[in-house]
């Protein structure tokens, strides 16, 4: 393979030395070997900034980045972006394992099929792989892109399962720095490309574990989603009119699904669950069952709008 073009990879890390040693290991002994791996220790307090400094003395391929204030992983994929040399660029989160391939597939992708972007499906720390239900690589447009991230989440709103063309990312702007970072940010950028290549191989290990954001119990913290949902809606809106009632759909369902969130912690959130419930309300009534991820869910999360405490109960009396 001509390998010409440098990739450059982002990997923000903040504590991750229980996971951060293999997941480097599995980017230093990629078989795409022109690579830039951009470390971003985020002010780590325990040994992962030893760690990150080990990597970089002994492969040169290696950027490190310290920072004194943790300001998140957006912030930290920015710092990253602000110096990548590479004409493509991926990402990995610190306790995460790509495939040792990955990145030669990916670039490959994007190469022969001339696009902007190349995702890839993924497995999970239960085994459990996520993949299209195709068998070749798959050409998108934006509008299908989009429409395939609000509607299926092996695509995904996620950073680390796709290979970008640095000039796209840079020209849509930059990750916010609150939580929820790439949901607010990867659909805008899908929704810029020229054409999206999609490979249902999975080629990407996202370990959930229960530090990780989308294993953790609820806290206020996940309320950026919120957040998320304010930045992302008026841009998708406005690009794609005639699919209003399918991103109100999944919006929706990401506010109900953070509601069950809520319920699932078993503490009391009560000016939380008010603002979303009041969040979720305004979605539902500008999308249809129809247009939802899934019809029986949206049965169910249509009750829970209209009688909570009857919703309330029935859901922990079944978790």
């Amino acid at each position: 393979m001509n390998e010409s073009e440098t990739i450059s990879i982002a990997v923000p890390v903040h504590n991750a030395e229980a996971f951060l040693a293999p997941t480097l290991d599995a980017l230093t002994a990629q078989t795409y070997r022109n690579l830039e791996i951009i470390l971003v220790d985020d002010a780590s307090t325990d040994a992962s900034a030893r760690i990150c400094a080990e990597y970089a003395a002994r492969d040169s391929r290696i950027r490190l980045i310290r920072k004194s204030v943790n300001q998140g992983q957006g912030a930290a994929r920015n710092d990253a972006l602000r110096i990548a040399s590479g004409s493509c660029i991926g990402f990995c989160d610190s306790d995460d394992l790509p495939d040792r391939d990955m990145f030669e597939k990916l670039y490959s992708l994007l190469t022969d099929s001339g696009a902007d972007i190349a995702v890839c499906s993924f497995r999970t720390w239960r085994g459990k792989r996520r993949s299209g239900n195709f068998s070749s690589p798959q050409i998108l447009s934006p509008e299908e892109a989009v429409l395939q991230i609000l509607a299926d989440d092996t695509f995904g709103a996620f950073s680390w399962n796709k290979l970008f063309r640095a000039d796209l990312l840079k020209r849509t702007g930059e990750f916010p720095s609150f939580g929820y970072e790439d949901l607010a940010f990867i659909p805008r950028v899908c929704a810029e490309a020229g054409r999206i290549v999609r490979t249902g191989e999975d080629l990407y290990y996202y370990r959930q574990h229960p530090g990780s954001v989308t294993c953790s119990p609820f806290n206020p913290w996940k309320m950026n989603l919120l957040k998320a949902y304010n930045l992302l809606l008026p841009d998708l809106l406005s690009r794609f009119p005639d699919r209003s009632a399918r991103i109100y759909g999944k919006a929706w369902f990401d506010m109900m699904g953070l509601f069950n969130s809520i319920l699932r912690s078993g503490k009391e959130y009560p000016e939380e669950m008010r603002i979303v419930l009041k969040r979720a309300a305004e979605y539902r009534a500008k999308t249809s069952l129809r247009e939802t991820p899934s019809f029986w869910k949206g049965v169910a999360f249509a009750l829970a709008l209209r009688l909570p405490g009857l919703y309330r109960r029935l859901f922990r009396l079944l978790h």
